[in-house]
Order: C-alpha cells, then structure tokens, then sequence
C-alpha cells in the first residue's frame, strides 16, 4: 500500500530508497501487490480497489465524470488535466477488451473515442475481440516492452495541476483511473504550462533527464535547486551613459528637482484618446497607448526621425513598460493579448497569450530580460522573453491586479490588487513572502526606495503607507485626498514625488512630510518617473 501511495503522489526516489533499505533487511523483494486488508485511511480504499476484478465495469462513468470535470476546470489548469484524457481512453478500452467485456468496450468507444488522435482511433477501431491485443501494430504502439518495462505515456504537467488531479481521485474514490495512471503514465513536474500532447517513448530516461528552465530554478521531484539562468549583458554604451549620469546628478538633499510636464492631448492621426503612458529611466523615450489600440513612440533625442506609430492589439492600450537600455516595448490591452515590441525596427516581436481577461498592468524587471504581467483574474504571470507561456504563475489574490513593481535586484516583485492587500514574492522560488493588509481601497501604484528596503504603497483613496520590508512594519501613513497614479523615488531616496489623479504632483521628504505642491490645469496623470539625473518627469493627457 505504501508503494502505491509513494507511486500515486509520484515520490519515484522515496519509493526506490525505501526499496532499498528493505532490500538491506530482508533476503526476499517485497511484492508490489501487498496491501492492509483493513485500514481506517480513506487512501486504503483506492489502494484496495486496484484488485477488485470488476473493475472494468466502473471505467465508463469515471472516465465521463473526468472529462466533465477536467473541461469544466479554470482555464490556467485545463490544459494540464486534459493530457491525460488520452491514454486513460486508450488503456481503459484495451483493458475492457482484456477482460471480455466486450459490450462495455463496445459502448465505452462509441461515446469518448472523438477525443483521440486520428492514428489512435485507427489502431483501436481494428481491436475487438482479446485476441486482436495480441497483433503486432497494437502491442508495439501501447505494450512495447524496454528492459522488462512497460512503454509509458509521457506527461509533464505543473505541481498544482496534479495536485487537483489527485485530490479527485481521492474525493472520488476512482481507483480505475488510479490503476491506469500507475501502469501506463508517465508524469514530470514543470513550471511552465505548455500545449504539448502525451506521447510515447521507449526510453523513459532519456525524458527523466530533461532539465525545464525557469526563472531560477528547476523543479526536481518537490525540490528545488538553484542554477544560473544567462542575463543580458549591458552594452558599453549604455555603461558609459549611466556613469556619465552618475557623474551629473543632481543632488535632492538640500533642494527640489525641475519637474518636465509632458501633455499628450490625443493620437496626432485618430484624434483617439490617450489611455496609458511610459516615460523611460532617462527621460529620453516617451510611449503613449491609445483608446484605437495604437501606440505612438517618440525618441526626444533622435532629431531625425523621433516618431513611430506601432499597430497590432485589437483593444484599448493599457499598460507600457520599457527595458533600460530602450531596446523594447511591453504592452498590454483590452483584448488579453501582451505583446514585445522591438524599439530599434519598430516591429513586433512576438505575442504572448495565457490571461483570459484584459491585462491591467506589466512591468519589466531591472535586467530587462523577464517580465512581470497582472489581469483581471488575479493572477501575476513571471515570464521571459524568449518562452511564449509563463515561468511562473503567482495566486494568491483574490481581485484584479492593478500595480506591479519589481525590487531594484530583481529578486522579488511586488504586487498590489483590488482586493486591497500588497504582496510581495520571491521570484526564485514563487512563493509569497510578505502580506501587508493596511489599505481600505484598491492599491494603484508601488514604488521600492532606491536601496530596496522600503516599500511605497498607493491607493485609490490617496493613501501611501511606506513599509520596512524587513521589520515588516509601518514607517507613516499620509493622505493626499486624491487617488494615486504613480510614485516614484529620487536616485538617493530624499524626495518621492506623488503623481495624484487630480492633476498634481505632490514631493514628500523621507519623514512622509509634503515639501512641495505642484498643480497643472485638466491634465489626466499617469506616470512619473526621476531619471539617472534626477530629473522628475511625468505624463498625462488632456481630460
């Protein structure tokens, strides 16, 4: 029973060293057959079903139960859930045939075989009687032995998604589709959600070796270990720029910034209404998104060309986000839809699809090369640029994500939704390390301080509250009576300037206490952002 259980929860090393030890102790191999007669654990009962000889007869209504159920699950799982119903299909109906229930086979294929591949349904629609399991085109595809082993379907899926698996067989007591997934599956754990199909391999150490890159980690069997993941390297000019910005950089202890006010009325060629802006580190790139889903580029150092007009999303442009070194462009919209955009052809790359609602906001990281993206859902999809499906899928909201920011390291990244609460992950390992609940409204903007050890959290009620991350405490809460667009934290972390939804800009010192108020006409804010100088810059359109 232990074996079936260790087998069932996919713990492959537990249940070899186990085997191991006893090895050690007794001259004997333990059958892999043995199990308690009685046992209270609710486990026992599936364990003990895998020897019932009717089991055949219940193969029908669980399968259907499982179609229903796996079709019927959130879209983020579905994709997982529904590999297996494949193999469960094809062995279910060779094994209904096996045992002579002909009929039962009969009726089983009628009703499900439209999910099979076109050469799986070939093969078994040659397959009636016992006797045909026995042709040689059937017992190579499904029972082609390798060292003694039964051929295994392989399936990788992510942890959470067996999880859920499991937890149905259990609540479900479906011992039948327990005996089919031990024998005749395969199943790797993986981070990321991929569309692949099950299939077989004759040599299953070859797939066992397979490394699946994340973000920082692999998973390998419920553990996890750290490797090196390549980084862009920054070139030399952009180095060059940023000492050079170092060396002219204005120092805010003891005086204010110059703020540049930049007002951007409509698209020049639509007359559509300005609906998101990005302004880049140095000031020099300004994007701004449209309610005709297009988005214009302008490059103020570029006195030749220094506007372009990018066209691809079908909905309104809600969120930009650009790399430091101005090579690309994220955007989201209205129509789910996250696309990369490369700021030297003015093309796109690629597009990425996995959230099933509009996409509020994405945020790249400070090595530019992973990503960061919220919806509706309230989920946070990790993703790199070079993989179409997420690294990582972060849950634990319960609302929609409006504000993303991650730590100047890029070792964690902060969350904050409509239901109020500011999380803050690891993005090694994906797990939740801090819950701060002290707003009363959706959170809109976050901001890390420069050294990453305090936390700027806005709402739309025009609260900030900065948090020590480390002591996990409160430093002020400060109200501005209006609700918060953006926040943003000068190079050496004496001013933060507050972008207010009520066309002002409000410069608090270190303390939370208001320096200085600076208010413009009918002007709808979005962004600011202080530059490698310390240049204060913002972005709004006309109401």
């Amino acid at each position: 029973m232990i074996y079936s259980y260790m087998r069932s929860r996919g713990l492959k090393n537990s249940e070899m060293a186990l085997r191991s030890e006893l090895k050690n102790l007794f001259k004997y191999e333990l059958s892999t057959s043995l199990y308690l007669e009685q046992c209270e654990d609710s486990f026992t009962t599936i364990v003990q079903g895998l020897f019932d000889s009717s089991l055949t007869e219940s193969f029908h209504s669980a399968f259907e139960q499982y179609i229903i159920w796996a079709s019927s699950s959130l879209e983020i799982f579905k994709c997982d859930l529904l590999k297996f119903a494949s193999p469960l299909f094809i062995y279910m109906y060779l094994r209904m045939i096996e045992k002579g229930a002909v009929g039962l086979a009969y009726s089983f294929f009628s009703a499900f075989s439209h999910i099979l591949a076109q050469t799986d349904y070939n093969l078994l629609s040659s397959v009636k009687t016992p006797n045909d399991l026995n042709t040689e085109s059937i017992k190579k595809t499904y029972f082609l032995k390798v060292d003694g082993v039964l051929v295994k379907y392989m399936i990788y899926v992510r942890k959470s998604s067996l999880l859920l698996l499991m937890a149905f067989i259990e609540e479900y007591k479906f011992s039948c589709i327990l005996l089919i997934i031990n024998q005749h599956i395969e199943i790797l754990l993986s981070q990321e959600s991929t569309k692949d199909v099950p299939v077989i391999l004759p040599d299953t150490e070859t797939f066992k070796s397979k490394i699946y890159l994340s973000l920082n980690y692999m998973l390998e069997e419920d553990k996890r270990r750290e490797i090196k993941v390549p980084l862009p390297v920054s070139s030399q000019y952009y180095s060059t720029d940023r000492a050079i910005d170092a060396d002219n950089r204005t120092d805010l202890s003891t005086k204010l910034p110059f703020i540049i006010c930049h007002n951007i009325s409509s698209n020049s060629l639509t007359n559509s209404t300005c609906t998101s802006i990005d302004i880049s580190e140095d000031g020099s790139l300004i994007s701004a998104g449209f309610e005709d889903s297009s988005i214009q580029v302008w490059n103020l150092c570029n006195t030749l060309k220094n506007f372009s007009t990018l066209i691809g999303h079908n909905g309104s442009i809600i969120s930009l986000t650009s790399t430091l070194e101005k090579l690309y462009l994220i955007s989201s919209a209205d129509d789910n839809e996250i696309r990369l955009w490369s700021l030297i052809s003015m093309t796109c790359l690629t597009v990425y699809y996995f959230h099933t609602t509009p996409v509020w906001v994405v945020k790249f990281s400070p090595t530019g090369h992973y990503f960061a993206s919220g919806a509706g859902e309230g989920s946070v999809c990790l993703w790199s640029v070079e993989y179409q499906t997420p690294l990582k899928l972060l849950v634990a909201h319960t609302h929609d994500i409006f504000s993303l920011q991650f730590h100047p390291r890029g070792t964690f990244l902060a969350s904050g939704s409509k239901d109020k609460t500011v999380r803050i992950w690891d993005t090694a390992t994906g797990d939740c390390v801090r819950v701060f609940c002290g707003h009363s409204s959706p959170i809109s903007s976050l901001c890390f301080s420069r050294s990453g050890k305090i936390l700027y959290c806005g709402d739309e009620e025009g609260v900030i509250i900065s948090i020590d991350i480390n002591e996990k405490e409160s430093i002020y809460v400060k109200s501005l009576g209006s609700s918060i667009c953006s926040l943003t934290v000068s190079q050496e972390n004496s001013i933060m300037a507050c972008v207010l939804e009520n066309s002002s800009v409000v410069l608090l010192n270190y303390a939370g206490e208001v320096v200085k108020t600076c208010k413009v006409k009918n002007l709808n804010f979005f962004v600011g952002v202080f530059t490698f100088r310390n240049l204060l810059c913002v972005g709004g359109s006309f109401l």
